[in-house]
């Protein structure tokens, strides 16, 4: 298995989704919150934005977090280990801790580290556009 979600959103041809891709130059764990709030935005007319992120930086619900900020669709956790993937779950600091949990509205799709780095690898110029 190389990914773990709930639902994945993006356009549906002949079976196959359609999106853009984005890997930020910096921030790539999504740790902080993004400068631009307009940065990952999808385009009216165009492809979800789903932004590709590196795992282990910190709590889950701050990358959505600040991916959501900054206006992407969806966000990619590729794994920074060879491990399978597991079942995503809340450290109780952070239940304690935040206050903006129940205001996530994006999905955290976690992806395994083999295809985080080939998703890595074919984005060029910080995108990859009509990804399936």
């Amino acid at each position: 298995m190389d990914c773990v979600s709930e639902k994945l959103m993006g356009k549906v041809y002949n079976g196959e989704v359609q999106l853009e891709v984005v890997y930020p130059k910096a921030n790539q764990g999504a740790c902080q919150v993004f400068d631009d709030v307009t940065l990952f935005k999808s385009k009216p007319d165009g492809f979800p934005t789903f932004l590709l992120v590196n795992h282990g930086d910190c709590f889950f619900t701050l990358m959505p977090w600040n991916a959501q900020k900054a206006g992407v669709a969806s966000i990619l956790v590729a794994k920074n280990q060879g491990e399978p993937l597991i079942t995503m779950d809340i450290h109780e600091k952070e239940k304690a801790n935040v206050e903006y949990l129940q205001n996530i509205t994006i999905h955290l799709i976690l992806i395994s580290k083999p295809l985080g780095d080939s998703l890595k690898a074919a984005i060029t110029d910080g995108k990859m556009d009509k990804s399936s």
